[in-house]
């Protein structure tokens, strides 16, 4: 929960930094964005008083999607505009909007007012010599110019459209509206009236070819009906009395086929029984098919009963029984009865079934020929169904015709329209153009928006130091700052500026070269920086400046500081000083002079200085002798601090060649000035041997700067050096 709790705070402070760099650099580029701000507000409302006033009047148009129906609904328009659905609804009102502005009205709006030689109009009533304004006329395209006046505005959600016509006339401004309104409709109403015109005389035109069809095709249709016979008994009549006769003729056929089926299965039934009698004897149940002759039924019994008989007596009696011989002789004369009407019965069925196989040829050849006749009739359908259907279709058409040019003459009369001018325009009083409080606006956001984009664009080409987050950002130490040393407003140099530490110890120059000694104490409290090289990537850094600052401070907190000029090139430290130069380091090295009477004391209690002395040909050459190394060695042994002033970095080595004798190296970076590309080089130089680099100061900041307000809040306003005014830092190497 606690860490949740840190970073709830923690965001909304990193947003409001944000939104105070994005302040700063609006504050730091005030000037900038008020000029340009000035400038296009300026150029804007000039531009815009000296436009010619433009009026607009306005006229509006109902469009309707249909015309009135003064002849009822059931007589349509010859010629529908209306749209029928929601897209050609749109298409439709699109069309419209474009027919206001096209050619041929805005051809009929100058007709009507005459406007093709108005010189006012054409632009060329200010031209005096008639042969120049003869040629300007004649070049000059009255449809395209008052076209350009001319604006449609449709109303949303609405069958209302605006005409606007601007002109710096009010007057003209309202009779161009009224022109172009006036020429729609009457552009609209013509082309209804012409397409019902031509409608019309088409229609005449079809008029007398579809009355000769007509004739014709009745003509053909009675001269078919009479060549058929279809006039006594109508085709209708005859089908149905031929399909009355075939369902007759199939139900005959199929009771004499029926009939046949059941003769031919008696015949082959009585046959067997027939069989049955020539081989001797008959079997009861064999005698179904002729039991409906009583005879047979009567000889059946009488056959059966001798039987009976004859086999009781021969069970009884002996084959020459009399009366065995007696049933023997009627039982045979009973069998030859029975055979005899069994045949005859054969006979008659046969007779039958002949009968009934010739029943159904008949039927069948009067079947065939009545089919044959039913498809004569049905031939003769499909010719007289094509006629008639020619002669309807014809009169029908001819019906249509006749209504629908019924319909157009009454068109022709009326002159109804769906377009209708709902609002005449009227001479405005106040011009549309220019628009002083929009142009104003737009002006404003033009102004303030190019001012800050140029400001976020400066501030983004700006590649130099300005905050301790450049320089974190080159990946090294943030030591402090050190303000632009300044008095009464004025800039302090030379050697007034390097001693301003000294000579202003409550200033915030003094009060930030106390926290750099601080920082640098703490980076190392084990291990203390007692040899500590101040250099830059470039000339003109403040270099000398911080260093004797640096050392000053450092002298007051009670440790014995000697300063070493080391820029055996422009050397500055005596001057800095107020000391001679006619001794010094060089001449030490040298082994002109020994190194005690090359160190120089100062006003400034526990500081003393140790000039470069003659300035020698080859400075790189010296630092690398033996003897500097042991000089280098022996005030580190009698000072607590030996700060030197090299050359810088960039420029030539022998900041690389002391960055390796020492215990620490601080690169000074002038803020505003000294550029990422040249601090990145000097850093690389110093890593390239291996050099401690302890950090950087931003030197010559600018705390009355809007850019720099942000340190100037922690350094002065919050009044943290009494009641003397502030002081800022730095002068030149």
């Amino acid at each position: 929960m606690e860490t949740h709790s840190q970073t709830d705070v923690a965001l909304p402070e990193e947003e409001r930094i944000d939104l105070l760099d994005y302040w700063h650099v609006v504050r730091k580029h005030a000037w900038t964005i008020g000029t340009v701000f000035v400038s296009v507000l300026a150029v804007v409302l000039l531009w815009t008083l000296h436009q010619t006033k433009i009026y607009e009047a306005v006229a509006t148009i109902d469009i309707e999607q249909s015309t009135p129906q003064v002849l009822g609904n059931n007589v349509q328009d010859v010629v529908d505009l209306a749209p029928s659905n929601y897209w050609f609804d749109r298409e439709y009102y699109e069309t419209q909007y474009r027919v206001i502005t096209s050619r041929a009205v805005i051809q009929r709006a100058l007709d009507r007012l005459g406007l093709a030689q108005d010189p006012v109009f054409l632009g060329v009533d200010k031209i005096a010599d008639p042969e120049e304004r003869k040629r300007l006329i004649a070049k000059t395209d009255p449809v395209a110019l008052l076209q350009s006046k001319i604006k449609v505005d449709p109303i949303k959600d609405a069958h209302l459209v605006y005409i606007r016509a601007d002109d710096p006339s009010p007057e003209r401004a309202a009779l161009y509206a009224s022109a172009v309104a006036q020429a729609y409709l009457d552009q609209n109403a013509d082309q209804r009236l012409d397409a019902t015109k031509s409608a019309a005389d088409w229609l005449q035109g079809q008029m007398g070819s579809l009355k000769t069809q007509l004739e014709g095709s009745e003509v053909a249709l009675y001269n078919y009906k009479r060549d058929n016979d279809i006039l006594s008994m109508s085709l209708e009549d005859q089908e149905n009395t031929t399909s009355q006769k075939l369902r007759t003729l199939a139900d005959e056929i199929t009771k004499a086929q029926t009939r046949k089926i059941e003769l031919a299965a008696q015949v082959r039934e009585i046959h067997a029984l027939a069989r049955q009698g020539q081989m001797g004897d008959f079997r009861e149940d064999a005698f179904a098919p002729v039991l409906k002759s009583a005879l047979v039924e009567n000889l059946k019994d009488k056959y059966f009963l001798l039987k009976q008989k004859v086999a009781e007596l021969s069970e009884r009696y002996e084959a020459s029984y009399p009366k065995l011989l007696e049933a023997q002789a009627q039982l045979a004369t009973a069998r030859v009865d029975l055979q005899k009407e069994i045949d005859q019965i054969v006979a008659a069925t046969e007779s039958e079934y002949a009968v009934a196989s010739d029943a159904e040829a008949g039927l069948e050849r009067l079947f065939a020929q009545v089919r044959v006749e039913a498809f004569e009739i049905n031939k003769k359908e499909i010719a007289y169904k094509k006629l008639d259907r020619e002669a309807k279709d014809n009169q029908r058409l001819y019906e249509l015709v006749l209504k629908r040019l019924k319909e157009t003459d009454l068109s022709v009369l009326l002159k109804t329209n769906n377009i209708h001018l709902l609002d005449a325009p009227i001479v405005p009083r106040r011009p549309v153009k220019p628009n002083l409080p929009l142009n104003a606006l737009v002006a404003i956001v033009l102004g303030l928006s190019a001012g800050v984009s140029l400001a976020f664009v400066l501030e983004r080409l700006d590649n130099t130091f300005k905050s301790q987050e450049d320089v974190e950002r080159l990946g090294l130490a943030f030591l402090g700052i050190l303000p632009t040393i300044a008095e009464e407003g004025k800039e302090v140099v030379g050697p007034r500026g390097d001693l301003f530490v000294h000579t202003h110890p409550k200033s915030s120059v003094a009060e930030c070269c106390r926290s750099i000694r601080t920082n640098l104490l703490f980076m190392s409290p084990d291990q203390p920086l007692r040899r500590l090289l101040v250099t830059s990537s470039g000339p003109q850094e403040g270099k000398t400046t911080t260093a004797i600052s640096l050392a000053i401070a450092m002298a007051q907190s009670g440790s014995r500081v000697l300063i070493v000029d080391t820029d055996m090139r422009r050397p500055r430290l005596h001057r800095a000083f107020g000391t001679s130069n006619e001794v010094g380091l060089s001449s030490a090295v040298v082994g002109e002079a020994p190194i005690d009477t090359c160190i120089k004391s100062t006003e400034i209690p526990n500081l003393w200085v140790l000039p470069c002395g003659p300035i020698p040909p080859n400075p790189a050459e010296l630092l690398h002798a033996t003897r500097f190394q042991e000089i280098r060695t022996a005030l580190a042994e009698r000072f607590d601090r030996v700060i030197y002033d090299s050359p810088p970095i960039a420029a030539v080595s022998d900041a690389a060649v002391l960055s390796t004798q020492v215990d620490g190296t601080l690169l000074v970076l002038k803020a505003g000035r000294t550029t990422r590309e040249l601090a990145h080089r000097g850093v690389a130089a110093l890593q390239s041997v291996n050099a401690r680099i302890t950090g950087a100061v931003l030197n010559d900041l600018d705390l009355d700067s809007r850019e720099y307000g942000y340190y100037s809040y922690y350094y002065y306003r919050r009044g943290y050096y009494g009641e003397e005014k502030h002081h800022n830092a730095t002068g030149s190497a």
